[in-house]
Parts: C-alpha cells; structure tokens; sequence
C-alpha cells in the first residue's frame, strides 16, 4: 500500500503539472479515456475475454462511468485551484462515507473499529489543513 501511494504521489503532481499546461476539463476527458484504452486489454487478457459480463449490465456500468467522469472533472477542477496534498487529503474524506455505506447497504460487521480509523485518518486531514 505504502508503494501505491508513493506512485499515486507522483501521478497527483504530475496530474497539476498537465492540468497547468492545459485546463481541468481538457485533461479529464482525454486521460481517462487514455488511460482506459491503455488498460482494457490487461482486463481482457486477466479476466481471459469474460468481457462480456460486463457488457450485459450496460445501464448500471454507464452511471457508474457518468460518475467516475463527474469525480474526475471535480477532480481536476479542484488540483487547478488548490495545492495537490490539500486536495488529496480532503478528497480521502469519503472514506467515512464509503464505511457508513458498507453499514447500511452491505451490511458489512466491524464498523466501530473502521470508524475509529476512518475518524483518526479525518483528524489527519484537519491537521494537515489547518497548518
């Protein structure tokens, strides 16, 4: 995990670097479908051509995308005004989100010990914010 963050690190700024050069709504829409192209064919290859499950469940896999676009322009609207880490770091709020949709939805157990973590990770963010 430490790696992907170390990678994620350099990709963030790289990602202001680009946005800076060009703007927000530019970038979003050519790296993601960039990016998509580029991996498609490691799905295809690791999930040996079962591509077509995901083709049979087009409508919820097209919100999921509309989504995913929103966030990624949000996104980089976001590191174009304000400093990659801040950015970064409030984005990583939603984990609180994403722990109390595992309790209501999924019905997922041990969501007082993820809380208690999710609430250690907020303070980080607020520490990092205020100074």
């Amino acid at each position: 995990m430490i790696i992907v963050a170390f990678i994620f690190s350099i990709t963030a700024n790289l990602g202001k670097m680009a946005v800076l050069h060009s703007s927000p709504l530019f970038f979003a829409v050519t790296y993601v479908p960039v990016l998509s192209t580029v991996l498609f064919p490691i799905l295809a290859w690791k999930n040996r051509g079962e591509i077509k499950q995901i083709f049979s469940h087009l409508t919820i896999f097209s919100l999921i995308g509309l989504a995913i676009a929103f966030a990624t322009i949000a996104h980089f609207f976001a590191v174009n005004i304000a400093e990659v880490p801040y950015v970064i770091s409030v984005k990583r709020t939603s984990l609180l989100f994403g722990i109390i949709y595992g309790a209501i939805w999924f019905k997922e157990t041990n969501i007082r010990e993820r809380l208690i973590g999710g609430i250690i990770m907020i303070i980080g963010v607020s520490i990092i914010t205020l100074f």
